[in-house]
């Protein structure tokens, strides 16, 4: 009995990850793409702290209504971060094609070129769990942004490296993409960073 127990939850779990996925991909859709992304991701990453949705043999509706709302919620606020990164990123990008025309120029720069982007990138990773569940006033959550990657050193790594994963899995197995792998992506993201918030003793609370 316990064993089928388990057997259901793991489906559960599954089922849910599904939907989100599904949901997630109908956000960006919805969004024509580039304005869909960062209200998609924030949303998913909120609604995976409402653990309450996740309670054994839920229904489905509740978490379809709560991810729509958030969605609509962070709307604007999310296409302003994502424009700030989008403009970074477009920018190195831009500078490290300069460079490699230039072979002296990219021996000294484009090592720490490519570090700064994928500083770019952990942070851009922090935003939505520290915006979301982080407690005092805008300044606060900003500094334990911009100083994320080196507060938080496990998440930092943990993240470049599941992406690396999940990139190679979305690159053999294409499918994944349509049914769990982002969702289950983010979902790991989500936990690893509010794990070692918690553990840093940077003071988070759900909103």
């Amino acid at each position: 009995m316990e064993w089928s127990d388990k057997a259901m939850r793991w489906m559960e779990i599954i089922m849910y990850l599904v939907l989100l996925n599904s949901l997630w991909l109908l956000g960006v859709a919805v969004g024509v793409g580039i304005l869909g992304f960062f209200p998609a991701s924030f949303a998913l990453f909120k609604i995976f702290n409402d653990e309450d949705l996740f309670e054994p043999q839920n229904r489905l509706l509740p978490i379809i209504k709560s991810y729509i709302s958030y969605y609509l919620k962070f709307f604007v606020k999310a296409n302003c971060i994502g424009a700030i990164y989008a403009v970074m990123g477009f920018f190195t990008y831009f500078n490290i094609t300069l460079m490699k025309q230039e072979a002296l120029m990219a021996a000294i720069l484009l090592i720490p070129t490519l570090l700064f982007l994928l500083y770019i990138f952990v942070t851009a990773v922090l935003f939505s769990p520290v915006i979301i569940m982080g407690e005092g006033d805008i300044k606060s959550k900003i500094k334990v942004i911009i100083t994320g990657p080196l507060l938080l050193p496990k998440t930092s790594i943990f993240t470049l490296g599941l992406m690396s994963i999940s990139i190679i899995i979305a690159y053999l197995i294409p499918i994944s993409m349509l049914l769990f792998l982002i969702s289950a992506t983010i979902f790991t993201m989500n936990k690893v960073t509010i794990y070692e918030l918690y553990e840093k003793k940077v003071l988070i609370k759900t909103i």
